[in-house]
């Protein structure tokens, strides 16, 4: 049973009847996409993963050189004032998440117009829920942190939520047929727009308000070319009861672990929003935030490269642990260089780029880095469970996560301070690793000896830098030279990994 909400449908296909009956028009013609000849699926892996390391490195090169910017036209208690705002929004949105991206990516029936057109709707649903949510949950926040500008702030914000919910499923249908490229360009189109907005914006008007405007330009920026530039199925609103029991049935896992994975994962800045002066948060937040670096690279090679490759296998060949296996072990090479770097350089980097209000924030990153790798081997374990369709036991490791941290937050900032809970923050990674790797070994997935012997490799990669970090630094007394060497060590090292990557492949 479907319903249209306006329009007529452009193809008349049903979820029972899309097996070999609706194998006529091939799904990827219909959706702007050649049949799957070509590239083998490890060529179209280590295209993708080209694009989305390349195109992640330019976007944060784009966020960071505008936020040195901004720290100089702002002073940190914008930054500290945006940051609840943003932690804010984003419970918001992970409190609502379904999964809509990971169930395309997923399902044999990612190519189905109903399909597609039921997630959309959903998905724009979605979105009006969560500005009006927003709306009514602004006074209650302002309240809590005694910030009376939360009032006006959070509703404006989360009109990015209301925008973001009219994107196109192309930008799904587009990961799901490892079209990085076009996802690229739309990225870093919106990240160009947003840097300049906010840098513009806080030039004549220095306030928090340039980094909430800047937000909006970007999301409206994504939204028009999602629609515009990227080729798939027209969005229009229907609702399909199959294709809408498919979607909650997986989402409904992703919901609670996004949930969960909120209070996990922000809950540090929840906490210490309450307890410490904005200066301090705005302290920690810049720690977080070169602390997202790397991390965000795990989770976007996880969701565009590992979740379609290893999706794509379990259809095609069923439960090939192999594969699975060579594809994990590549993921985590790929990620092991880039752990290892920021471990042992993040105080340099936040000394030659920031000046002395933000000096604490290096030692910070030390310590929150450190569950950089942590993160990495339970992503990839999390991503093979999301590929075969068990997204239950992610949920339940999240929730392990977000209980141990809740219940040792407070003897941790009582006892340590800022330091215990970005300590915290670290250890609790092992809360949500554990329950995942028990569930893979299931799939024939889990692979703890190998897990083991690469962490071994970043404790000894971390030391290594670390040395010619410090050698660099005492001979030529200048931290930029030194994290110019790093950085050369970095990229050896990457290029090693990147052999060990095409070896594993080759098996």
């Amino acid at each position: 049973m479907r319903y249209w909400f306006g329009g007529l449908p452009v193809m008349d296909i049903t979820l029972a009847t899309t097996s070999a009956k609706a194998d006529g028009p091939k799904p990827e013609r219909v959706l702007g996409y050649e049949p799957r000849r070509g590239p083998s699926l490890k060529a179209l892996a280590l295209r993708g993963s080209i694009w989305t390391i390349g195109g992640y490195g330019a976007s944060q090169v784009l966020r960071l050189g505008s936020n040195l910017i901004l720290t100089r036209l702002l002073f940190p208690e914008a930054f500290g004032l945006a940051a609840l705002v943003t932690v804010f929004m984003q419970g918001l949105a992970m409190f609502s998440d379904v999964g809509i991206g990971p169930a395309i990516i997923q399902s044999k029936h990612g190519d189905d117009p109903v399909f597609l057109n039921t997630a959309w709707t959903i998905q724009v649903t979605r979105g009006f829920g969560l500005w009006l949510f927003g709306c009514l949950a602004a006074w209650p926040a302002a309240a809590l942190y005694a910030e009376p500008r939360l009032l006006q702030l959070i509703p404006v914000a989360g009109l990015t939520a209301l925008i973001g919910g009219f994107n196109s499923t192309a930008m799904f249908t587009a990961n799901r047929h490892f079209d990085l490229r076009r996802l690229t360009i739309v990225n870093l189109v919106s990240q160009t727009l947003t840097s300049v907005a906010m840098v513009v914006w806080a030039w004549f008007v220095p306030s928090v308000w340039s980094l909430v405007g800047g937000g909006l330009i970007g999301a409206v920026v994504t939204a028009v070319m999602s629609h515009g530039y990227l080729p798939g199925t027209r969005c229009q609103l229907l609702w399909d009861r199959d294709a809408a029991k498919a979607l909650f049935q997986f989402g409904r896992w992703i919901f609670i672990s996004t949930f969960l994975t909120f209070w996990a994962m922000q809950g540090d800045r929840v906490v210490l929003g309450k307890l410490v002066a904005l200066k301090v948060l705005a302290v920690y937040s810049i720690a977080c935030m070169l602390r997202q670096v790397p991390a965000q690279l795990i989770r976007q090679i996880s969701s565009n490269v590992l979740l379609p490759a290893v999706s794509r296998v379990l259809r095609a060949e069923g439960n090939n642990a192999r594969k699975v296996k060579a594809a994990r072990y590549a993921f985590m090479l790929v990620m092991l260089p880039a752990c290892a770097l920021l471990v042992a350089s993040g105080a340099t980097i936040v000394h030659v780029l920031y000046d002395s209000r933000y000096a604490n924030a290096g030692e910070l990153l030390g310590v929150l880095a450190a569950g950089v790798w942590l993160e990495t081997v339970s992503v990839s374990y999390g991503t093979v469970l999301l590929s075969a369709g068990r997204p239950r036991m992610v949920a339940v490791g999240v929730g392990v996560r977000a209980g141990l941290f809740f219940a040792l937050v407070w003897p941790a900032f009582h006892s340590f301070g800022v330091w215990g809970v970005a300590l915290l923050t670290t250890l609790v990674e092992i809360g949500v690793l554990l329950p995942c790797m028990l569930a893979a070994r299931r799939l024939g997935a889990a692979t703890p000896a190998v897990d083991a012997l690469m962490t071994v490799a970043v404790v000894l990669l971390c030391a290594l830098n670390t040395r010619v970090l410090s050698a660099v630094v005492g001979y030529s007394g200048s931290n930029l030279m030194g994290l110019v060497c790093l950085g050369a060590v970095g990229a050896v090292t990457m290029y090693g990994a990147h052999l060990c990557v095409r070896k594993v492949g080759a098996r």
